[in-house]
C-alpha cells in the first residue's frame, strides 16, 4: 500500500480531511474517524458527516488510491456516492484503471 502523503489528492485535502483519512486508513471505522477528526455535538452530526465526507469525490479518489475501489473498506463508500448522484460511473471506472493500477 502506498503511503497517504504519496498520494496526490490527499494533498488537496482539508487538515480535518487529512487527520479523518489518516484515522480511517489507520483501522478505525468511519464513524471513529469522524470523531478524531471534526467537533460534533451529536450523534447525528456524526452520522451526517460521515456520509458527507466519506462520499466526497476527493476523499474517495484517496481511498482508492490507498486500498483499491473493490476494498470492503470503500466499496459502499462508493455505492452511497454513486446512489447520492455525487460521483458518476466514470469516476469509477478512472479509479479502478488508472488509481488503482498507480
Amino acid at each position: 500500500m502506498p503511503e497517504l502523503r504519496d498520494i496526490s489528492a490527499f494533498g488537496r485535502l482539508t487538515s480535518k480531511q487529512r487527520v479523518c483519512l489518516t484515522l480511517y486508513c489507520a483501522g478505525t471505522s468511519a464513524f471513529e474517524a469522524i470523531l478524531g477528526a471534526y467537533d460534533c455535538k451529536d450523534l447525528a452530526t456524526v452520522n451526517r458527516l460521515q456520509y458527507d465526507v466519506f462520499t466526497r469525490e476527493r476523499i474517495l479518489e484517496v481511498l482508492v488510491s490507498y486500498f483499491g475501489a473493490d476494498d470492503a473498506r470503500v466499496k459502499p463508500w462508493i455505492n452511497r456516492a454513486r446512489r447520492g448522484n455525487k460521483i458518476s460511473a466514470a469516476h469509477v471506472h478512472f479509479w479502478k484503471t488508472q488509481l488503482a493500477t498507480a
